[in-house]
């Protein structure tokens, strides 16, 4: 069974969930909680890109289509807190980890605005009701 828009869940709660993932995940890194091979073998660039595109494509969403301010809604944030990271004795400032979330962030507008053009032809492909007004 479907769930009804009034039991679906609202496209700003998944953004809000995500950031306290992201939250959470910068906490256990400025407490020294994150393993010191995630830094070395690169792994922390994808964890930036996926971070990136998640809070950008979700925040997109909720601002109902408007990707580009959602990524730089997104991307001042990270910005600001790779610069901090510099004065963290357990964080270091990384500009390929803001490198990596400007690539998100442009990965997630690359496919809101596919899905949406593909959402926008599927609509123009429905037949039309006879009696329907013109758009």
């Amino acid at each position: 069974m479907a769930p009804t828009p009034s039991h679906r869940p609202s496209r700003a709660l998944h953004f809000y969930v995500a950031v306290l993932v992201v939250i959470a995940l910068s906490l256990a890194a400025y407490s020294g909680r994150i393993p010191s091979f995630v830094a070395t073998h690169g792994i922390d660039k994808v964890v930036h890109a996926t971070m990136g595109a998640t809070l950008t494509f979700l925040l997109a969403r909720a601002l109902h289509g408007r990707a580009v301010l959602a990524a730089l809604l997104v991307l001042v944030p990270l910005a600001m807190d790779e610069y901090l990271q510099r004065f963290s004795q357990t964080r270091s400032s990384d500009w390929g980890d803001l490198a990596a979330d400007v690539v998100g962030a442009l990965l997630a507008i690359a496919l809101h605005r596919a899905l949406s053009l593909a959402r926008s032809r599927e609509e123009c492909a429905l037949p039309r009701r006879a009696d329907a007004p013109l758009p």
